[in-house]
């Protein structure tokens, strides 16, 4: 059932004290960059520029900080040269981007780039402390990409058709719901805490092989697959509030074959 207001503060503890006694596993994703070579020429400047190494970004990423990469950066003509410039140019006759400013486009770029950097860091830090809680992983694909869209994308991809092939999506990491990953749950405020780039991605928690909570946290939603009334309005009780006030059973939109 569908999840009408944002799940936070107590609320949001209980529901995680309450899922730990019902669900075996937590799911986690993250997003795998679908044009890592259209940042690569930018990146390789800025980390090679003295004050934007890779430890320095991890080190002081904050808003301040993207915001000074940004006056540092916005009139590098090693960055935005004309290769740069016809690029977009192509991008926007195609219908690919908006017509913003070209400023702002720039920012937007600066960014989505270094904030890249930072999110494979908190990737690799959350695996890296969690490892010993990981029972499986894998990669969801974007399907029936039409093999004449793929300009603009620059990842390996899988060919499943004359005309079509899969693109990866995301990795998908699923950890078991102890003691322990209850801990860095209960550190966070909200259901929606888990966003890029301070944190992997749509936390879910699986009972068995399926889904019972669902959520893509930086679009806000969040699906709880109620078992029965009791239930239902026992997650009431704890303040959640769902768009439809009567309980109804829903079929779980996915199994997970791990």
């Amino acid at each position: 059932m569908i999840v009408s207001k944002e799940i936070s503060g107590d609320t949001y503890r209980n529901l995680i004290n309450y899922a730990y006694n019902e669900c075996n596993y937590i799911l986690v994703k993250y997003y795998i960059d679908q044009h890592p070579e259209n940042g690569k020429e930018m990146m390789d400047i800025i980390l090679s520029t003295p004050g934007f190494t890779k430890d320095e970004i991890i080190k002081n990423y904050s808003d301040n900080y993207l915001a000074k990469a940004y006056e540092y950066f916005k009139d590098n003509k090693e960055i935005f040269n004309d290769i740069y410039l016809g690029k977009r140019k192509r991008e926007f006759e195609k219908g690919n981007i908006y017509r913003d400013s070209e400023y702002f486009s720039r920012k937007i770029s600066i960014k989505n780039n270094i904030s890249r950097v930072y999110y494979d860091y908190i990737k690799e830090k959350w695996l890296n402390k969690f490892k010993h809680n990981i029972v499986f992983n894998t990669i969801d694909f974007i399907d029936d990409i039409v093999i004449d869209d793929l300009d603009s994308f620059t990842i390996d991809v899988q060919k499943i058709s004359t005309t079509s092939v899969k693109i990866p999506h995301s990795e998908v990491y699923v950890f078991k719901f102890n003691e322990e990953m209850k801990k860095e749950l209960l550190s966070r405020n909200s259901i929606y805490d888990y966003y890029f780039p301070e944190s992997l991605e749509d936390i879910s928690f699986l009972k068995d092989n399926s889904y019972w909570l669902y959520s893509v946290t930086h679009e806000n939603i969040c699906d709880i697959y109620c078992e029965n009334e009791e239930e239902f309005k026992y997650l009431q009780s704890l303040g959640i509030e769902f768009e439809d006030n009567k309980f109804e059973k829903t079929v779980h939109f996915e199994n997970l074959n791990m």
